[in-house]
């Protein structure tokens, strides 16, 4: 049975200290952590961090037992507690103010709680984006200058309760954009290489993006440093949206290389590709084509279409064997299996191949 917590145990936050002025030496919580992990024991595991916790109330502990909750190991999943938990580290007023780490733990801390917020509501509350603001404030959080940047700019995809009367603000939100590409926020350099495009800055957008793809990603959130280098790693979901951000811009400079019909370099970005997205392996089987990997290229639409279930797919290939491999028969076939997923368009296509209109 996983260990269960009340909520109403968090709720003496207010006074953490850094584990610097803690006499408790962390390195025995975390060696028993370890020894739990290493035997498959989730819940001494986490009653390890918990114990750490509840013994010394030091930042280090709060965070990893939040991520603990977020991510349900040894305990059920809680984002409430995980949310006090980031709150309380985000509010505490006794630390040294010359103590870096303990600087990056509280920044950290805030933008997670303005991400718990989220999470919870459904929407970006006022508290939430002032906690986005405090974060950049303490600690120059590059993440959460990106949310305070998509936040403004008016992302769709996001819905926000603007504080007093604050709106949408396009050249707040690239303000707090250019802050966090400057920090090497690889979500922020993608972001704005996609504003820039749709604005027709092509340049200034590929400059984002071929940023974007050589920033190694251990450089990509420098305010981790060694106060949050812990055996649970809290920064899961930042990492997690840096990684699909550099995705992102291996994909649009593949493109950009397409366009450019430089298949040498379309081909090299294409393959740093790792997210199983239809967009981009598609970009990938182009490229396997277009390189003489011909077999390689039929694979992977293939692929593409057995997670996407899109017979434009299928199309694709089709329409390569016609056009590059010069084989119409295989085409055509092709192409009638396609109709006979229930898919009339292909026909055009086949009165297009047999015409010599394509």
């Amino acid at each position: 049975m996983k260990y269960k917590i009340l909520t109403s145990l968090f709720l003496m936050f207010f006074a953490l200290q850094t584990t610097a002025q803690s006499s408790t030496n962390p390195e025995i919580y975390l060696q028993r952590y370890q020894d739990a992990i290493s035997k498959g024991d989730n819940t001494t595991a986490f009653q390890s961090i918990l114990q750490w916790y509840n013994d010394t109330h030091s930042f280090e502990s709060a965070i990893i037992l939040a991520g603990l909750f977020i991510e349900g190991n040894g305990i059920e999943q809680n984002i409430e507690n995980a949310a006090i938990l980031y709150k309380s580290v985000a509010d505490a007023t006794q630390y040294d103010p010359n103590n870096e780490n303990a600087l990056i733990m509280i920044g950290f801390s805030a933008r997670q709680y303005a991400l718990m917020d989220y999470n919870l509501k459904g929407y970006f509350s006022p508290e939430a984006i002032s906690y986005l603001k405090k974060a950049d404030e303490i600690s120059e959080d590059a993440m959460a200058l990106y949310f305070l940047g998509i936040i403004y700019i008016g992302d769709e995809d996001l819905s926000v309760l603007f504080p007093n009367s604050e709106k949408k603000d396009i050249e707040k939100g690239l303000m707090y954009l250019k802050k966090s590409a400057q920090r090497n926020c690889i979500a922020a350099l993608t972001e704005l290489g996609d504003l820039y495009d749709q604005y027709g800055e092509k340049d200034l957008a590929f400059e984002c993006w071929e940023k974007a793809s050589r920033i190694p990603l251990i450089e990509a959130t420098p305010n981790t440093s060694d106060a949050l280098s812990y055996l649970v790693n809290p920064n899961n979901s930042a990492e997690m949206m840096t990684i699909l951000a550099q995705n992102e811009a291996f994909y649009r400079l593949s493109r950009y290389y397409s366009d450019m019909n430089d298949i040498d370099h379309a081909y090299e970005l294409a393959e740093k590709i790792t997210v199983e997205d239809p967009i981009y392996i598609d970009q990938k089987a182009f490229c396997y084509a277009a390189n003489g990997q011909k077999q390689k290229a039929i694979d992977t639409y293939m692929h593409e279409y057995e997670i996407s279930k899109d017979t434009s797919a299928l199309a694709r290939l089709a329409i390569t064997h016609y056009t590059l491999w010069n084989d119409k028969d295989e085409a055509i076939r092709l192409l009638q299996y396609i109709m006979s997923l229930g898919d009339t368009k292909a026909q055009t296509i086949i009165d297009m191949i047999n015409s010599g209109e394509y």
